[in-house]
């Protein structure tokens, strides 16, 4: 059986976009489906997410149109993901102004990506506010380490020098990093221990020994300097104390064991 392709070519509207082609094959005939370009100038609302038809990637949140410079009709944004430059964040500055041209309605899939990577940035998009939020975290979910306590301390790290054995420098480092995560969480509790104000309700958190595994056992408001399972550290709350303690228990296990 021999076979012949034949191709057709389909009449263009201006101003028409075509949308699909069906062949009928009971008819014989080919099946244009044609309809009205969508004017983002007409429909597009504030909030709307739109990406960018050149670079895919490159997502924003519109807030408004703005003026037309050489026949362009130009908006700006209520925010995008800031770019990474040598090391820091570079934000858009506000007011700067896209062509409008260069966009189209983001898909649910580019959305949800844009919506994560600002989770990640701690913020979120308001659609009830129009605005643009800072994403409330705890303490114990920004300082999970050495690092995050010092970015939030918004301290230097500095390059430090002891007289020590290699024994007993991983015991120095964990402590060292206990007291840099104890005061980074005591200063999102707004709480400045004061050793030498009796009246202040300070927490330290309890250790207990169960052949040679050291885990938490609970709290107390009484902190003795010879208990080497009593935690130094004083927090705001019970809670707080025992939580500390329960997160970091690898530190305080390498702190408080030979």
């Amino acid at each position: 059986m021999n076979k012949k392709t034949v191709s057709i070519s389909l009449p263009q509207i201006e101003g028409i976009e075509l949308k699909n082609a069906t062949v009928d094959l009971e008819k014989g005939v080919v099946v244009a489906e044609y309809g009205q370009e969508e004017d983002l100038c007409i429909t597009v609302k504030k909030g709307d997410f739109l990406t960018c038809l050149s670079d895919p990637s490159k997502t924003v949140i519109f807030n408004a149109m703005d003026d037309v410079l050489g026949g362009v009709n130009t908006f700006t944004i209520l925010y995008d993901l800031p770019m990474r430059i040598n090391g820091k964040l570079a934000y858009t500055p506000i007011g700067t102004k896209f062509p409008l041209s260069d966009f189209r309605y983001s898909t649910e899939e580019e959305k949800a990506l844009m919506i994560e990577e600002m989770e990640k940035l701690g913020k979120r998009y308001n659609p009830r506010t129009f605005r643009i939020e800072d994403i409330e975290k705890d303490i114990s979910e920004i300082a999970l380490g050495f690092g995050g306590a010092v970015h939030y301390l918004l301290e230097d790290i500095h390059t430090f020098y002891l007289p020590t054995t290699k024994k007993h420098m991983p015991k120095l480092d964990a402590l060292n990093q206990l007291i840099i995560l104890a005061e980074a969480w005591n200063k999102f509790d707004e709480f400045k221990p004061d050793w030498e104000d009796s009246t202040q309700d300070k927490y330290y958190v309890l250790f207990s020994s169960d052949e040679g595994n050291i885990s938490v056992w609970g709290t107390t408001k009484i902190c003795s300097l010879l208990d080497t399972h009593t935690s130094h550290f004083a927090f705001k709350t019970p809670e707080r104390a025992e939580q500390f303690g329960k997160q970091f228990i690898d530190l305080f296990r390498i702190v408080l064991t030979n």
